[in-house]
């Protein structure tokens, strides 16, 4: 099992980087940066409380645009997502705005240092203490990488889905004598949840196909299609809305 170096010069700079990373992102915005920072947005995050709010009040998610009861800020939105995301995204509704966007703000930088630890995992690296202060150190300074800072900034569902996948490569690669083996059975339900949630995933299918590992790529598309499965019971019109038609209009 690979280690990375103990010594500090290693670790002191990636300190450094990371607190400055923290000040940028946190530093208030001005007119100059209206764009700026990861607190002014969280639009997608929104979306998928405004595509909750559709299902309970029996409003179609796929016909003309979303508007939330107290979305004053925001513009209208189509609600591109599979069925099951919907009914995923029905706690959303019972929180406050602040509370919501607090939490899934804490969600998300929590599992984007959960993808660096498990992508450590993934080569080789100990879990020792210097990995995951290194770990933390990267998580921090990813914040002002602009793919991952707008993630944040939009409220957006990527690292989620990120974590899904990247929990079934590491589970599927667990061996026999290994204390979690008994999980292995279950790698693929996630990166299909994933697919269901947003269908980008499903492009990991190929990958696994190409790469020989059949098991994960069945158990993943039998994930997807029980998503699929869900959807269509409890909200039949969406979903025959959805998968009829709207799911290939890439213009939205």
């Amino acid at each position: 099992m690979r280690v990375l170096p103990t010594t500090y010069w290693l670790r002191g700079p990636l300190a450094l980087l990371a607190l400055a990373s923290v000040i940028m992102v946190l530093r208030a915005p001005d007119e100059r940066t209206p764009w700026w920072g990861i607190t002014q947005s969280f639009l997608d995050v929104h979306v998928y409380r405004w595509g909750a709010e559709a299902v309970r009040s029996g409003t179609p998610l796929y016909e003309g645009l979303l508007w939330g009861p107290n979305a004053r800020f925001f513009a209208e939105m189509p609600f591109t997502y599979p069925p099951f995301s919907a009914l995923l995204f029905q706690p959303l509704p019972l929180l406050s705005e602040p509370l919501m966007m607090a939490g899934w703000t804490a969600l998300t930088l929590g599992l984007l240092y959960l993808v660096i630890r498990m992508s450590f995992r993934a080569l080789d690296y100990a879990p020792d203490t210097v990995t995951r202060q290194v770990s933390l150190c990267l998580a921090l300074i990813s914040l002002s990488l602009e793919p991952v800072r707008t993630t944040v900034w939009l409220g957006q569902i990527n690292i989620i889905l990120l974590a899904l996948v990247l929990a079934d490569h590491l589970l599927s690669r667990i061996g026999p004598d290994h204390r979690f083996s008994r999980w292995r059975h279950i790698a693929g339900i996630g990166s299909g949840l994933a697919a269901g949630i947003k269908l980008t995933p499903a492009f990991f299918w190929a990958h696994w196909v190409v790469t020989g590992r059949w098991r994960l790529a069945l158990v993943s598309v039998a994930t997807f299609l029980a998503t699929v499965a869900v959807g269509f019971l409890a909200i039949p019109s969406d979903a025959a809305r959805y998968w009829s038609g709207t799911v290939f209009e890439s213009g939205c």
